[in-house]
């Protein structure tokens, strides 16, 4: 599988969301701004990533792994917090994460 790059990602949860490129955009970029990131032809900065993950509800590392599916990068940190509290002994959290995974 090929890896998806931020700008990819972006486009895609953008069109998701029903939002125009001004929308995202707002008045953090220009609109030619954002579609030269989604296009890979410009490189945000992180100020930029983290707004944009702000607004497209994503979380901001999911914009820098090579992975496509949201679904699956939101599984593995909610798995990673379960181990986390349940090696701390916070069993109660654990095991409320634990009921919240969708497996579907």
């Amino acid at each position: 599988m090929d890896k998806v790059t931020i700008g990819q990602k972006i486009k895609s949860r953008r069109k998701e969301l029903g939002l125009t490129q001004r929308a995202l955009a707002g008045d953090k970029m220009t609109r030619n701004m954002l579609s030269l990131i989604e296009s890979d032809k410009a490189t945000p900065s992180f100020a930029i990533c983290e707004y944009l993950a702000s607004k497209l509800k994503l979380p901001l590392p999911f914009l820098f792994s090579g992975k496509d599916d949201l679904k699956l990068y939101q599984k593995n940190e909610c798995i990673s917090l379960i181990k986390q509290y349940f090696n701390n002994g916070s069993y109660d959290l654990s095991l409320k994460y634990s009921k919240e995974l969708d497996f579907d």
